[in-house]
């Protein structure tokens, strides 16, 4: 109704239109109504707010990504393959090594659990630069210390398998 009423007043007659009272009644009574919808809008905004609604939606991804691939029977596949990968891809360097001796089993240790410390590098870049909300770093630091538990346990396995 209020759109009808300026519509069919011409710009010139603008003048006109502000002395009209059924326009004044009108547009009161939409800005009362836009600012009761807008108080409305932030009262239910206030009751569906928890805690998880607030966590960042790539947090919750990344975490559960993070947990899947620290998961013990998937992390061993993976750890063997990419150890494999990597003493394929610097064979010759490792080949001129001694065979015997600490260097040798450094190298080893370090090439066997090279992507768990890949890992929680990139872990902790991401939860230094990227996380700004402290909801968000609350649900990536638990997150993260179920990796990191996880690729505990797998170490441990891991050693007992070689040692």
């Amino acid at each position: 109704q209020l759109e009808k009423i300026e519509d069919s007043y011409s710009y010139e007659n603008r003048y006109e239109l502000e002395d009209n009272e059924e326009y004044l009644k009108l547009k009161a009574e939409y800005k009362s109504l836009a600012q009761e919808k807008k108080s409305y809008l932030k009262e239910i905004s206030k009751k569906d707010k928890s805690k998880l609604s607030e966590v960042s939606v790539w947090v919750i991804i990344y975490g559960i990504i993070l947990t899947i691939v620290s998961f013990p029977l998937i992390t061993l596949s993976i750890w063997t393959d990419f150890a494999v990968w990597l003493l394929d891809l610097f064979s010759d360097a490792f080949s001129n090594l001694n065979t015997e001796g600490f260097l040798h089993d450094l190298i080893t240790f370090l090439v066997i659990f090279s992507l768990p410390l890949l890992i929680n590098l990139v872990t902790w870049l991401v939860h230094n630069n990227f996380i700004k909300t402290k909801t968000d770093r609350k649900v990536f630091v638990s997150f993260w210390i179920i990796q990191g538990l996880m690729s505990i346990g797998v170490i441990i396995y891991m050693c007992t398998l070689v040692y």
